[in-house]
């Protein structure tokens, strides 16, 4: 088990063949075995957003309206953990479609808001998504206490319900997270020394 901060971290796995990028507070296994390629034509995997706290059911922007209707059925996905299949992307020059629509819709102010999040799920349609099993991105907000146990990544989203800060979460909910935050601090310690 290991803690990544709440920064952007890139990793590249299979002498670039697959980007990770992980952006959670912590993460409970092993990364490359999500990194491993699944046998289909979708060349990114993210985690779609849970739907199973029922208490934040007002607040999922992607079952209602714009997104509802552009998604048409497919999952909204969070952008906390994704992996990339650089060979195939590179190949369906995805970078080039993704770099078209960007330019089509940052003329509006309003349009991707969360860039990193939004523009993949707009443009699933075109650049297909392979869901990861929801278990690797648990999110206190959108998941249900329940799913806790089982989540190989956590990201303390910003809950609209607790408005808590994320450190004061991670306490509350994270039985391994003092020990682990205690060992980063003993190591920033001996840094400083």
């Amino acid at each position: 088990q290991i803690i990544v901060d709440a920064f952007q971290k890139s990793f590249e796995f299979h002498g670039r063949d697959s980007l990770l990028e992980l952006d959670c507070l912590l993460c409970r296994i092993f990364l490359p075995r999500c990194s491993t390629r699944p046998q289909s034509r979708k060349i990114i995997r993210y985690t779609p957003f849970c739907n199973t706290n029922t208490a934040t059911n007002g607040f999922r922007f992607w079952d209602s309206g714009y997104w509802k209707n552009h998604l048409r059925g497919k999952p909204y996905h969070i952008s906390a953990l994704y992996v990339v299949d650089l060979v195939k992307f590179r190949r369906m020059r995805a970078g080039d479609t993704l770099r078209s629509v960007y330019d089509n819709l940052s003329a509006d102010p309003n349009s991707l808001s969360n860039l990193d999040q939004d523009l993949p799920n707009y443009t699933q349609h075109t650049v297909p998504i392979f869901s990861l099993p929801q278990e690797w991105l648990w999110c206190e907000t959108w998941c249900s206490m329940e799913t806790l146990k089982d989540a190989k990544t956590i990201d303390l989203c910003n809950n609209p319900l607790t408005k808590k800060p994320k450190l004061e979460v991670a306490k509350e909910l994270l039985p391994e997270w003092s020990l682990y935050d205690e060992r980063q601090r003993n190591v920033t310690l001996e840094l400083d020394e």
